[in-house]
């Protein structure tokens, strides 16, 4: 406890320090001789190295106290380096977790900026996208929910994939509608050619999947996607409060 709150290593020899503050402990047969060194880190004691010998001609040096100074520092690389690697793996539990969520340019952000989550934003020059399923609710009324939910799932992966191709950020679902913007966080020399070349994308690929379901569900010839694309100025960011973010 001494070595770890003074951060200042001990030489115990019972042969030389019968004098000294800590001899009690000398009294113990199985040691005869002893040092504790501090591990630093940045200034700070995180651990104590003790090392002990029972021969009773053995005396620990100075020689020896540099040895262990040594393998203190070895032992302190090496558990900064665990720890810098179990971070590096939280990070990316975090940001994978996150990236099924919100695309993986904004992942990226929060978990860079994890520690001001509501200083992030900005107003900005941009393109928005939405998409909508066109007599959706007649859909719900007439198929199964379980074909529903993978019709949706269908739809919003290929939805994500066009959307990634031309470096829009997928926002947000939002039960059967797509909300995306162009231009943040990654920036874009043309976004609203980028949106209208999504929403081509988009349309064409829609009607595959229409016309797939629609052989076994009729319900999907009556259906249709519509898309609206808007430019301007736009506030991007965190609104809400320390409890819940969007």
């Amino acid at each position: 406890g001494w070595v770890y709150q003074q951060a200042r290593p001990v030489i115990l020899n019972r042969c030389t320090q019968d004098e000294s503050p800590f001899a009690h402990h000398l009294n113990q047969p199985d040691v005869t001789a002893a040092i504790s060194f501090p591990m630093m880190n940045r200034n700070r004691v995180v651990g104590v190295i003790n090392i002990s010998d029972t021969s009773l001609d053995k005396s620990f040096s100075e020689a020896d106290l540099e040895l262990v100074s040594v393998l203190a520092n070895l032992a302190v690389m090496a558990l900064e380096h665990i720890r810098a690697m179990h971070r590096a793996e939280d990070s990316l539990r975090t940001k994978t977790l996150l990236e099924q969520y919100v695309a993986p340019e904004v992942a990226e952000l929060l978990v860079q900026r994890c520690d001001n989550l509501l200083d992030i934003g900005g107003v900005q020059h941009l393109c928005v996208l939405f998409a909508d399923i066109r007599h959706f609710t007649e859909l719900v009324q007439a198929l199964p929910l379980d074909q529903l939910r993978l019709f949706l799932n269908e739809f919003f992966q290929m939805f994500s994939s066009v959307v990634f191709e031309q470096q829009g950020t997928l926002d947000k679902f939002m039960g059967d509608a797509v909300l995306v913007l162009f231009g943040t966080p990654i920036s874009l020399a043309a976004p609203e050619r980028a949106a209208v070349q999504c929403a081509i994308s988009v349309m064409q690929q829609f009607q595959t999947i229409q016309q797939k379901w629609g052989r076994r569900f009729p319900c999907f010839l009556d259906i249709g996607l519509g898309i609206g694309i808007s430019s301007g100025q736009m506030f991007v960011g965190n609104i809400g409060s320390d409890k819940r973010l969007d």
